[in-house]
């Protein structure tokens, strides 16, 4: 199967700027998953999917994102 590679915006719940950026570099390290950029109002990640055929398989990586690592930094800083 060929490589389907997708940018898509992420909405945040965080709102402490350290934990933000935490989150952008955990989803970097993660493999096939890149932050390329946060919004000015810091509401969003620009996420690269290295694979990303659809949009169910979107938003199972938003959701991902959301429940795996958004989740236990805002307990921890928020």
């Amino acid at each position: 199967s060929s490589i389907e590679p997708r940018f898509f915006w992420v909405p945040l719940q965080l709102q402490e700027p350290h934990a933000i950026v935490l989150l952008a570099g955990i989803i970097t390290n993660t493999p096939g998953t890149v932050t390329a950029q946060i919004s000015a109002d810091r509401r969003w990640l620009l996420v690269h999917a290295l694979h990303c055929p659809d949009d169910a398989t979107q938003a199972a990586i938003t959701q991902d994102i959301q429940t795996r690592f958004e989740a236990p930094l805002k307990e921890i800083f928020e």
